[in-house]
């Protein structure tokens, strides 16, 4: 992770969300590599994020220490919004890139006057907080009707960044619901029928089509 001062591009995007940064304190850019973490449940809550670029996956954990995948966002997601909008005081949700991922930071709690006086960007948390509880209702729906194969198609669909999909895959098999030994016999289907390819690391998505043919629907 690495934090730097804001820049044009960080200000354009702010004034797109009716923000200026000029009036809002603590404001930064920071980059996140892939598998570093922008939240931990349970820690303490201080910040509302904008995703600038790059991808990343929110996911909660059950009292088994079993993970639930919540949702995935990308390029212009906003994150922290709901522990803004209840002032909870701690994170209720782990954030982990899935690619190289940059971001604006603002700390809510000494500019949310501010920002709760902001009515369009009041406007675009209601969006994004509806946005998340239809994607989440999606997910416990392909969990319920889908076989494991078809929740796998899906995960892939949503976890890839530009066309490859790398992911610690213990936490895949728990989000999707299957065992790590039938995960990889998919994953080995998959390769053989030339939807994915193996390579540095992680699968390339080499026929979007068919591994969107053999999807959930929810996707």
């Amino acid at each position: 992770m690495k934090s730097y001062v804001l820049n044009q591009s960080d200000i354009e995007v702010m004034d797109r969300l009716n923000l200026n940064s000029k009036n809002l304190y603590g404001c930064s850019r920071i980059r996140y590599s892939i598998g570093e973490k922008l939240y931990i449940e349970g820690n303490p809550s201080e910040c509302i994020t904008i995703i600038v670029s790059g991808k990343a996956k929110v996911f909660s954990m059950a009292k088994n220490g079993k993970n639930m995948l919540l949702s995935f966002y990308m390029s212009d997601g906003i994150m922290g919004d709901s522990e803004m909008m209840t002032e909870e005081k701690k994170t209720s949700a782990t954030v982990v890139a899935l690619s190289d991922l940059t971001c604006i930071v603002i700390p809510y709690k000494k500019n949310m006057s501010i920002l709760k006086n902001n009515l369009f960007f009041m406007n675009i948390v209601a969006e994004s907080l509806a946005y998340k509880l239809i994607e989440s209702s999606n997910n416990w729906v392909s969990t319920a009707l889908y076989s494991g194969e078809q929740r796998l198609c899906s995960y892939i669909m949503q976890a890839s960044y530009k066309s490859f999909f790398k992911d610690n895959l213990s936490d895949v098999a728990e989000a999707v619901g299957i065992s790590y030994r039938h995960m990889f016999r998919i994953l080995k289907k998959l390769c053989q029928e030339n939807i994915l390819l193996k390579k540095y690391g992680g699968y390339l998505i080499i026929n979007s089509k068919e591994l969107r043919a053999k999807s959930a629907e929810y996707i």
